[in-house]
């Protein structure tokens, strides 16, 4: 998600309420995406070497060429370079589609560890065997874009 926005900066007009409502786990990219919102406020009409350049400025350069460099391979087309604007604000909304039911599952999940440890009910662990199973058909099908720790948005 992050690499689409780096570059393709022109979507940030259609997708920046998304883009700040975002949960990150990992640290460093939740900062680079607080820094883009940050920017994309005080700027209009953002392109790749502005955002890029502004992000430098903020010591972020690591990590913006760890997402979008040479050695990043990118595997969704949409987020690559050339794509096209429509192709990224789509690949970006599939995303983000896929990024929330992922989050939600955590969220589910947990209540439903949590409720199972308060009441075992075969109801209780029925409800998290499910989960647990929504979450690996996820996880086996690509469309684990959660960052945990360490991981990548």
């Amino acid at each position: 998600l992050l690499a689409t926005v780096l570059n393709h900066p022109e979507i940030l007009d259609s997708i920046f309420e998304d883009l700040c409502g975002l949960h990150i786990g990992d640290p460093e990219l939740d900062k680079l995406s607080n820094e883009i919102i940050d920017i994309a406020g005080r700027e209009t009409a953002l392109d790749t070497d502005q955002l890029n350049t502004h992000l430098t400025g903020r010591g972020l350069s690591r990590i913006v060429q760890g997402l979008t460099g040479p050695s990043a391979g990118l595997a969704e087309k949409f987020a690559r370079p050339e794509a096209s604007m429509a192709e990224a604000e789509s690949g970006w909304r599939e995303t983000m589609g896929q990024h929330h039911r992922a989050v939600n599952l955590i969220v589910e999940r947990d209540a439903a560890v949590k409720a199972l440890g308060e009441n075992m009910t075969e109801t209780h662990f029925a409800r998290l065997r499910a989960l647990q199973a929504e979450q690996e058909q996820q996880q086996g099908s690509g469309e684990d874009v959660v960052a945990m720790p360490g991981g990548q948005v």
